[in-house]
């Protein structure tokens, strides 16, 4: 379980919020995570941004990808939104406010013409040439 005061610092200290949202529910390399740290030393401190790193974050061993602790994932809903596992991810993450199924269905039927249309355009669409243009005074 998760200290007690972990969201509190997560949501009011804007170096631990900073590094949560750079670092993701999905994590990021070594390469990745350099610019990162030293966007935050630039912003926050050395002293901060370490222990924010050694707090929030552990080293994967297998993929040496930098992520989130556990326990700081299930606090971040907020900032990160939901987690790729979380059974409503995809319906959270993409899908315009519906309220009833009536608006669900309106919604639906305007996406599928507005995609049929959007395959209509392409199909007519001329190929484009690509390459440099040829010079006409030679």
């Amino acid at each position: 379980m998760a200290r007690p005061d972990l969201s509190l610092k997560l949501y009011f200290q804007p170096h631990l919020a900073a590094l949560a949202r750079a670092v993701g529910y999905e994590g990021k390399t070594d390469a990745e995570m350099r610019p990162i740290v030293t966007r935050l030393v630039a912003d926050h401190g050395d002293q901060k941004v370490s222990a924010a790193l050694a707090e929030l974050t552990v080293t994967d061993p297998n993929t040496h990808r930098t992520m989130l602790r556990p326990a700081v994932r299930l606090q971040c809903f907020q900032l990160l939104g939901p987690a790729p596992e979380h059974p409503r991810h995809d319906e959270i993450r993409y899908a315009p406010p519906l309220h009833s199924e009536e608006d669900r269905r309106r919604w639906r039927e305007e996406w599928e013409k507005k995609q049929s249309e959007q395959q209509e355009e392409t199909q007519h669409e001329p190929e484009k040439k690509h390459g440099r243009p040829r010079s006409r005074g030679r």
